[in-house]
C-alpha cells in the first residue's frame, strides 16, 4: 500500500483548515502573477492572437478536465488505493492520452477547415502535447492532494505560472505572436509536471493489474460522462464564436472569460482541492458532513458574490488599464457573465458531495439536463454575436444550470431543504448588498478620478464595506471556522465546524 500520511478525524478539521488557508494564499499569488502576465501579453499581442491559442486550448484542455475529476478524482475516493493500482492508473491514463493526441494531430486539418485559419492547425498539433504532459500530473497531483500537501502543491503550481511567462514574454518581444502563448502553455503544464513527480516522491512501476483498476474505471466512467458534457456545454460558447464570429471577437470574449473568472479561481483553487478528499474522510456521517457544507456554502457566497460585485463596478476602468485600450471591446462582454462569477464557485461545492457519497450516475443525469440548457442558451444568443453567447450562457447557467444541481444536492445528498439552502445564502446576499452600495458610493466619489486612482477608491470602499458586513452580522460563521484551527480533538455531536 501507498505511504499515505492522511489525518484522522480528530485531526481533520485542523489540517483542512491550516492547508486550505496555505492553498489560499498560494491561489491568491499565482493569479496575481497570471493577471500580471496577461497584462504584459496583451500589450503585446492581438485580441486575435488570443483568440487562435483560445480556440485550440478548448480541444487541448478538455483532457485536463477530464483528467482532474475522473482519474484524479478516482484515486482521491480510494484511500487504500496500492502501489499497483496507482502504477496501473499512470499508464492507463498516459496510454487514453497518446490516443487522444494522434486522433487530434490525425483531424486537425479538419479542424482547421472547420475554423478557417491556417494558424489553428499548427498551434493545435503543439499545443495537443500538453495532454501527454497533463497525463503524468494525474497520480502525483491525487497522492499530494489525498494527503492534503496543498501547500507543496500551491507552490509548484505558482512556480509553474512563472515559468511560463519566463517564456512567453521574451518571445512576444521578440515579435513570435500567438506562438508566445503556445510556449507559455507548454512550459507551464512541463515544469507542473515534473515538480508533481519530486513532490509526490512516488514513482510508476511496470506493473498492471487489470482487475485492480476496475473499481477506478467503474468510478472514472461516469464521472468522465459528466466531465464530458460539462466541459463542452461550458466551453461551447468559444466554438461557436470562432466558427461564426471570428478570432478577434473570441480572443475579446476570452479575455472577458478571464475577467469574471477571478472568483472561480480564487474559490475554486483555495477550496477544491480540500472538498473531496474531507468529504471522502468524513463519508457517511450526514449531520458533519451537511455542517461541513454549509460553511463552505457561505463561506464561498460571501466571498464569490462580493468579487463579482467589485468587478462589476469596476470593469470599465481594470480591462483598459490593465490590458490596454484595444481590449475595451471586452467590457460590454463581462458584465453578462458577473451572474455566473458569483453563482458557479457556489454551485462546484455541490461536485464533490456527489462524489464523495459515490452518486455519479445522478451526477451525469443532471449534467446532461444543464448542458442542454446551456448550450440553447448560447445558440440562441449566437444572433447577437459574441455578447449574446454571453447572455446565453449566463441566463441558462444562472436560472436552470445552479439550481438543479445544488438544490438535488441538497435534497437527496444532505437530506435538507431549500429552507435550509435559502437560510445559508442570506448571509452571502447581503454581505453582496452591502459590498455593492459601498462600492458604488465609492464609484460616485470618484467620478471625475483618473483611473488609477479611482479604481483604488471603489476597491477601498468595497473593502470597508465587506470587512463592516462580515464583522456585523457573518463574525459567528468566522468564528466558528477559526476555532476549526485549534488542536485536534475528537468532534462530539455539538460540533459545527467541519
Amino acid at each position: 500500500m501507498v505511504d499515505d500520511a492522511r489525518p484522522v478525524h480528530g485531526q481533520l478539521r485542523r489540517v483542512v483548515v491550516r492547508e486550505t488557508l496555505w492553498n489560499t494564499i498560494g491561489a491568491y499569488s499565482r493569479l496575481v502573477v497570471q493577471l500580471a502576465v496577461t497584462a504584459v501579453l496583451a500589450r503585446l499581442l492581438s485580441p486575435e492572437d488570443f483568440g487562435i491559442v483560445a480556440s485550440v486550448l478548448t480541444f487541448t484542455a478538455f483532457f485536463d478536465a477530464l483528467v482532474d475529476v475522473g482519474l484524479v478524482g478516482a484515486v482521491l475516493q480510494r484511500p487504500d488505493a496500492s502501489q499497483r493500482e496507482l502504477s496501473g492508473i499512470f499508464w492507463l491514463t498516459l496510454s487514453a492520452a497518446g490516443v487522444m493526441y494522434l486522433l487530434l494531430y490525425g483531424g486537425v486539418s479538419l479542424l482547421g477547415g472547420v475554423f478557417g485559419t491556417a494558424e489553428f492547425t499548427g498551434a493545435l498539433r503543439l499545443l495537443g502535447l500538453n495532454i501527454l504532459l497533463v497525463s503524468l500530473l494525474v497520480v502525483p497531483t491525487a497522492i499530494l492532494r489525498r494527503r492534503l500537501e496543498l501547500r507543496a502543491l500551491s507552490i509548484a503550481r505558482l512556480g509553474a505560472v512563472a515559468a511560463g511567462a519566463t517564456v512567453a514574454i521574451p518571445m512576444a518581444l521578440a515579435g513570435y505572436g500567438y506562438w508566445a502563448l503556445v510556449g507559455q502553455s507548454l512550459a507551464t503544464y512541463g515544469t507542473q509536471a515534473a515538480s508533481a513527480f519530486w513532490l509526490s516522491r512516488w514513482r510508476p512501476r511496470l506493473a498492471l493489474g487489470p482487475e485492480t483498476l476496475m473499481p477506478s474505471v467503474r468510478f472514472s466512467l461516469s464521472t468522465s460522462l459528466h466531465t464530458t458534457i460539462n466541459y463542452w456545454s461550458r466551453n461551447a460558447g468559444n466554438l461557436l464564436i470562432a466558427r461564426f464570429v471570428g478570432a478577434a471577437p473570441l480572443g475579446e470574449y476570452n479575455l472577458a472569460q478571464r475577467v469574471v473568472s477571478i472568483p472561480i479561481q480564487l474559490l475554486g483553487s483555495a477550496l477544491g482541492p480540500t472538498l473531496h478528499p474531507t468529504y471522502a474522510i468524513i463519508g457517511g456521517d450526514l449531520p458533519r458532513l451537511r455542517s461541513a457544507h454549509s460553511h463552505f456554502l457561505q463561506l464561498t457566497g460571501i466571498l464569490s458574490f462580493s468579487v463579482a460585485a467589485v468587478l462589476g463596478l469596476t470593469a470599465d476602468r481594470l480591462i483598459p488599464l490593465l490590458w490596454g485600450p484595444q481590449w475595451t471591446a471586452s467590457v460590454a462582454l463581462v458584465y453578462p457573465m458577473l451572474p455566473v462569477a458569483a453563482v458557479q464557485p457556489v454551485n462546484a461545492l455541490s461536485g464533490p458531495l456527489y462524489l464523495a457519497r459515490d452518486r455519479t450516475g445522478l451526477l451525469v443525469r443532471i449534467t446532461v439536463l444543464n448542458g442542454a440548457a446551456v448550450l440553447a442558451g448560447m445558440a440562441v444568443g449566437l444572433r447577437w454575436g459574441a455578447w449574446g453567447v454571453a447572455w446565453g450562457y449566463s441566463l441558462a447557467y444562472v436560472c436552470v444550470a445552479a439550481p438543479v444541481a445544488t438544490l438535488t444536492a441538497q435534497s437527496r445528498l444532505l437530506r435538507g431543504t431549500a429552507g435550509e439552502l435559502a437560510a445559508w445564502l442570506r448571509l452571502p446576499l447581503a454581505t453582496c448588498a452591502v459590498v455593492l452600495a459601498a462600492g458604488w458610493a465609492g464609484r460616485l466619489a470618484s467620478a471625475s478620478a483618473p483611473p488609477l486612482p479611482a479604481l483604488a477608491v471603489i476597491v477601498l470602499a468595497s473593502l470597508l464595506g465587506f470587512l463592516g458586513a462580515v464583522r456585523g452580522f457573518a463574525w459567528p460563521l468566522v468564528l466558528a471556522v477559526l476555532r476549526a484551527r485549534s488542536g485536534p480533538r475528537a468532534d462530539g455531536p455539538g460540533r459545527s465546524a467541519p
